[in-house]
């Protein structure tokens, strides 16, 4: 096989090439610039991004709080000027009270002073029936304790005998006074048996008998004690049943007009005891009209019997 030998010129081929390479050299670069740009703009815009984004949301932030402050003021302003007002109107409250209570207190203060000085009249008005019988009776005791002393045991001679006299007489007399006291209250003692023994039935009771007790009872229009009232005996007045049953009966009972006889007598009775009363002539007058003017009733039973 033949070979042909062939010279070729690669020297334009190696210039296109170099150009080419220089072209793509700074294309390279322009692609490394571009990219390192894009690379920087796109920090940059996400730095400012961010940026952006924090300022917003410390803005926000912050505009909340601001808010929430200027809200918290406001209540805490209008909290403290209610609490202003309370203080100041607790401070007048306490002022009327203060006064107030000094008011009541020096009102009552005379009250009770006059009320002290009017105990203390009628505690001596008490008393003084027994300072007066003690300023009577005192030089009576002192005389009395005076003359019933010891007496002296030496004497002269021309003296002793009437001393032993004034002394023998001295003593008649004391015992002359106590036998008269013994005597009286003897008295009095067997006055009080014989009226226990007029009242006093002798004797037992066997078995259970029914008796009549005397129950005094009153029907009153108005006022306070309005009704029926009931005065009765201690041993009925413990028992509530035994009451009830006599108040039942006694308003059940009819009533009929007080005797001509029996009211002239109760009047003359009433008025006696309202002579010995100190009384003014106005208060008689009225208590002797009123007295008139009673038309109290008795129960007809009681009149019938």
């Amino acid at each position: 096989m033949a070979s042909i030998d062939c010279i070729v010129d690669t020297q334009p081929m190696a210039d296109s090439i170099e150009r080419v390479r220089a072209h793509v050299d700074a294309t390279t670069a322009a692609v490394i610039a571009m990219q390192a740009a894009t690379i920087a703009a796109e920090q940059a815009a996400s730095a400012s991004v961010c940026r952006a984004i924090d300022g917003g949301f410390h803005t926000l932030i912050v505009s909340q709080l601001s808010q929430k402050s200027a809200r918290a003021k406001a209540i805490v302003d209008s909290k403290l000027a209610q609490l202003a007002q309370l203080g100041e109107f607790l401070t007048r409250l306490q002022g009327q009270m203060e006064s107030d209570f000094h008011r009541i207190k020096a009102r009552y203060t005379q009250l009770f002073l006059a009320l002290d000085q009017t105990m203390a009249q009628r505690v001596a008005e008490l008393d003084r029936g027994v300072f007066d019988a003690a300023g009577a009776q005192s030089r009576r005791l002192t005389d009395r304790m005076a003359a019933m002393g010891v007496l002296p045991i030496t004497h002269q001679g021309e003296s002793l005998a009437l001393s032993q006299a004034v002394s023998m007489a001295r003593t008649r007399a004391s015992s002359r006074a106590m036998i008269g006291a013994s005597s009286a209250i003897i008295e009095k003692g067997e006055h009080l048996r014989r009226q226990v023994r007029d009242v006093v039935r002798p004797g037992g009771i066997a078995a259970r008998q029914v008796v009549y007790v005397p129950v005094r009872y009153a029907d009153v229009d108005s006022g306070p004690l309005a009704g029926l009232q009931l005065a009765a005996p201690r041993p009925i007045d413990g028992n509530g049943e035994r009451l009830a049953a006599i108040r039942d009966r006694l308003a059940a009972t009819p009533g009929a007009p007080v005797a001509t006889e029996e009211r002239a007598r109760v009047l003359a009775r009433a008025a006696e005891r309202a002579a010995r009363l100190d009384l003014s002539p106005r208060v008689r007058t009225m208590l002797d009209g009123l007295l008139k003017a009673q038309q109290w009733q008795v129960a007809a039973e009681e009149r019938a019997s």
